[in-house]
């Protein structure tokens, strides 16, 4: 038998014509020819990503951007915090351990913007909304050229993108920063990719893999381009078996140096506990009936797609109840994926653009969904920021079928651009409309906690959680300070009282509630009460640092120095990085070298021993200040208490040294607030 012959020129050319596809020169000369055009749409993209966002500028911190940014030690360090945040987890720096998070890039940002703006969010924000609108810029460029010349999908699926409601929690929300960066990072990643498929150039090799790297830091979920890759190519692409090689060995090897770099910086600590309070779905019996009802739930995100109400910030435990195998929100959405699968599967070998939008989904949702793995919540609009790419680029080309839009027409102009779509752009602009009413109107929501909570707090009236966040604002001191006498913040601290006995009711087992609840009974002198709730909440969580805290200033108030001890030396074994109980735990040495002081006096044949006692106490006292003000540089009370301390030793230089200390960082402190 011989050997196929190779075509030739003219024969390569025919078989593009019947195929539909032009010639690769023909392809760069249209795509040269267009570059004006793209140019400014891509811009005019960019301007009403800007636009539709434009009025969270000024908003304050929401939500976690508390425990991230405002009231976490670490980020408040700076700029001088990079080297270290890049050691640490997500959340160090908070009264909590976390072993699950690395994401170091927006937190490093954070840290820098907070050493040009301390507590100013407004930075924040603007940062958040020019991202995006830039993110809006490069994922235009790339999709036209991905689509080889039709402006009209890119169009479509970047405006949708741009306007539609369900990402407002991501460009609300400072700490989001991690979903924004990512998604921009691994959108130039692909461009760079693309670019090396046509050129083979190695630069954009690099290019391509390093900003894919990079991506990794600002957060683990686009790790699943390792499957979106090699599908761009054979979808989009006439790359060769070496240039799928080439990307795909780097990028996994990549992958693994980043998992490593993961490991060794949250260490191994075994299957991390899921609490019900967070993901509901760990509270139903059965592996099936878990991941069926995470299907239900999948069904839920779909519908805001199509209609974008109710958007809520949190919808845990016990908002979204169990659904018995025979509901149909199980089976709708299992039928629509499950049949989306399998068509992108059959069309797969056609190269169909659809089936790369169903398949682009599935794949960057799988490690969120909870359907494979189940992660720290059961439902989160932010997990949608990036699989929602293959939900519009699907209604985008279909949206351009039903028109039959000329794709192959060089478009040489905006005006021809708008001309040669009107039907389908006149649509896509009235649907814009619409959503971009609802996106503005979301946004005000996300102005500040005291508005998020009370709108979410009606859609999620069964959510634990949610009562708590509304609770736990209502009884901070930031809110009451507000409150125009005390007859106000006691009616605040009834109601928020109220709605976390509510929130006990629906989660029996939700300690965080007991917590707050009994602070609340400590701040209204019912320290009774409040000990009950502490220990409620200790029988749930154990290893709960912040109740131990409180737990043990109660005992501290009560002069049972013992017990308080006992309780602020786990919180520091908990809370390594809680600088309070650091504090406390000092405070309790003080009072013991106080003891002896009195001592000395009372037992005037043994004073000796009682003031080298005292001193020893004292000295103590001054290393856990010490380590107070480690975990957090900011914590005026630690330097002002160990001034004292020191005027106990007779060491009046670093007793002045402390106080001039309490009173500048106090000062610094109520500056940026």
């Amino acid at each position: 038998m011989s050997s196929p012959s190779k075509l030739t020129r003219k024969e390569k050319i025919a078989i593009q014509k019947d195929s539909g596809q032009k010639p690769m020169k023909e392809l760069l000369k249209a795509e040269v020819q267009q570059r004006p055009v793209r140019l400014w749409l891509g811009v005019l993209l960019a301007i009403a990503g800007f636009l539709f966002f434009s009025n969270t500028l000024n908003h304050g911190y929401v939500m976690d951007d508390y425990g991230l940014i405002k009231e976490n030690s670490q980020t408040r360090k700076g700029s001088a915090a990079i080297g270290e945040i890049f050691k640490s987890s997500y959340r160090y720096g908070m009264n909590t351990a976390d072993y699950v998070t690395y994401r170091p890039l927006s937190k490093a940002m954070f840290a820098v913007e907070w050493g040009i703006a301390p507590g100013k969010a407004a930075l924040g924000h603007w940062i958040n909304v020019i991202l995006f609108a830039l993110s809006c810029f490069a994922l235009f460029h790339f999709l036209s050229r991905l689509f080889k010349g039709n402006l009209l999908i890119p169009f479509i699926t970047t405006l949708l993108f741009a306007v539609h409601p369900i990402h407002t929690e991501v460009v609300a929300n400072i700490k989001s920063r991690d979903e924004i960066v990512a998604f921009f990072l691994i959108i130039l990643s692909c461009n760079s990719l693309l670019t090396y498929s046509q050129s083979r150039k190695t630069l954009a090799l690099f290019t391509g893999l390093l900003l894919y790297f990079i991506s990794l830091f600002a957060k683990e979920s686009t790790i699943t381009f390792l499957a979106i890759f090699p599908l761009m190519y054979f979808v989009f692409t006439d790359a060769d078996r070496s240039q799928y090689v080439k990307t795909l060995l780097p990028a996994f090897l990549l992958s693994l140096l980043y998992l490593g770099i993961r490991k060794s910086v949250l260490g191994s600590h075994g299957d991390i506990k899921i609490l019900m309070a967070d993901n509901s779905l760990v509270g139903i019996d059965g592996f099936f009936n878990q991941r069926l009802n995470a299907i239900a739930i999948i069904g839920m995100y779909l519908k805001l797609f199509v209609l974008p109400f109710p958007l809520m910030s949190d919808a845990s435990y016990n908002q979204i109840p169990p659904l018995p195998l025979s509901s149909w929100k199980i089976w709708v959405p299992f039928v629509i994926l499950a049949g989306g699968f399998v068509y992108s599967l059959l069309r797969l070998k056609k190269k169909d653009p659809v089936s790369f939008g169903i398949l682009f989904f599935i794949i960057t949702f799988s490690i969120t969904s909870n359907v494979f793995i189940l992660i720290g919540t059961n439902y989160a609009e932010r997990l949608l920021y990036l699989p929602s790419l293959g939900i519009f680029l699907s209604l985008a080309i279909l949206l351009d079928c039903l028109f039959e839009s000329e794709s192959t027409t060089v478009v040489r102009s905006i005006s021809s651009f708008f001309k040669s779509n009107l039907k389908p752009v006149s649509i896509i602009l009235f649907i814009s409309a619409v959503l971009a009413t609802q996106t503005y109107a979301r946004n005000k929501d996300w102005s500040s906690n005291s508005t998020l909570y009370r709108s979410d707090a009606k859609k999620a009236n069964n959510s634990a959680h949610m009562l708590f966040y509304l609770a736990n604002y209502l009884s901070t001191d930031s809110y009451q300070l507000t409150l125009s006498d005390s007859a106000e913040i006691k009616k605040a601290n009834e109601e928020a009282i109220r709605i976390l006995t509510r929130a006990i009711k629906i989660y029996p087992s939700y300690a965080d509630a007991y917590e707050s609840r009994g602070y609340i009974y400590y701040k209204n002198k019912q320290p009774d009460l409040a000990e009950q709730d502490y220990l409620m909440a200790l029988k749930f969580n154990p290893a709960h640092p912040i109740v131990l805290n409180h737990l043990g200033g109660l005992y501290f108030d009560r002069e049972k120095y013992d017990l308080a001890k006992e309780n602020f030396e786990k919180s520091t074994r908990f809370g390594p990085t809680y600088a309070q109980p650091w504090n406390n735990l000092a405070s309790v040495y003080g009072m013991y070298g106080e003891k002896e002081k009195q001592l000395m006096e009372e037992d005037p044949t043994n004073a000796e021993k009682h003031a080298a006692q005292a001193k020893a106490y004292f000295e103590q006292a001054i290393g856990y200040f010490k380590k107070s003000i480690e975990a957090d540089a900011e914590f005026a009370e630690a330097y002002r208490l160990m001034s004292v301390t020191y005027r106990n030793l007779g060491d009046q230089i670093n007793g002045d040294k402390y106080e001039t200390l309490a009173r500048s960082i106090k000062s610094k402190v109520g500056q940026a607030k």
